[in-house]
């Protein structure tokens, strides 16, 4: 199964100034970065829908439509958020969440549904009695399945994941990446996760990409994202990661780099780069042009006139 709609993604938030991130099979794709601001650009490309509404559910007397995802192109793919207890209706039970998209997209009868709902919850290793449960007897972790199992249902070939479990504890985030490692091998869907942890990134992704200000600056294979060269506000990122050693903060926080990244906020320019106030390496060529797409030995491409050579 071929991404191109993971490349197609990237591309469009600022076609003249992304790098493209290629065909990939299967993968596990982590995106980094101030994802306050980049987050709407990727998540409005990777989720554009058709405009058709969705009609409330039976019973629902709000009125209110839901904007859904109904042409071909869109349907592959779908999208997980960060908190479940804001994307799960708190008034219908699991198993009217997990069976609305089976109506919307598949068209399913009543008793169809209902199995293949049940099947869901197995899928995602809840018992088969949370059918009938409210989002409001499920623990956060317990929630978060379920929105996985919502978006399995619509069988996507593409499914975005927006920082699931940074609300999450420790062991119930372990968890969640090790359900979806599994159901990714079984169901062969490719996952682009958001996210803010590098360590989730090392651990789970095949590629990784860094974003800022829109603009995708930093694109290379796991294997090579968190070794030198980078691109400044990627070796930024890999600095603030805590290391066990007392000492740390207190030496990070006296890097010239570290400092300059804190003493500035994000300023987005339409011409030259859009990291350049917040800096080391500037040049006047930051301030004139959009930085090139350079690639490095390790076969990483990065959109920097000066990349940083050392971690």
């Amino acid at each position: 199964m071929k991404l191109g709609a993971i490349q197609l993604a990237l591309r469009m938030v600022y076609p003249p100034r992304c790098i493209g991130c290629g065909d990939m099979v299967d993968s596990d794709f982590g995106l980094c970065g101030p994802c306050w601001r980049d987050t709407p650009f990727i998540l409005g490309t990777c989720c554009d829908s058709c405009g058709k509404a969705l009609p409330p559910a039976p019973g629902d007397d709000s009125g209110d439509e839901v904007e859904a995802i109904q042409c071909d192109a869109c349907m592959c793919r779908l999208l997980i958020f960060q908190s479940p207890d804001q994307s799960l209706n708190p008034e219908q039970r699991i198993g009217q969440i997990l069976e609305r998209p089976l109506q919307f997209y598949f068209d399913m009868a009543p008793a169809d549904r209902k199995k293949r709902a049940i099947e869901l919850l197995e899928m995602v290793n809840l018992p088969a009695d949370y059918y009938r449960r409210f989002p409001a007897e499920l623990s956060g972790g317990e929630k978060q399945r379920v929105s996985i199992a919502r978006a399995f249902a619509a069988e996507p070939s593409v499914i975005v994941f927006d920082e699931i479990i940074a609300s999450l504890d420790t062991v119930a985030a372990k968890n969640i990446m090790g359900l979806l490692c599994d159901l990714q091998d079984k169901e062969g869907t490719a996952c682009l996760f958001i996210t803010h942890d590098l360590a989730t990134v090392a651990e789970y992704a095949d590629h990784v990409a860094t974003f800022y200000g829109g603009r995708l600056i930093q694109e290379s294979p796991k294997t090579t994202a968190f070794s030198a060269p980078h691109h400044p506000y990627s070796n930024l990122l890999i600095q603030s990661v805590p290391l066990l050693d007392v000492k740390w903060l207190e030496t990070v926080g006296q890097r010239k780099d570290v400092l300059l990244g804190l003493s500035n906020n994000t300023i987005l320019h339409d011409n030259g780069c859009g990291f350049r106030e917040r800096c080391i390496n500037r040049s006047p060529a930051c301030e004139q042009s959009v930085p090139p797409v350079t690639q490095s030995v390790d076969g990483k491409r990065i959109m920097c006139f000066a990349p940083a050579e050392q971690d």
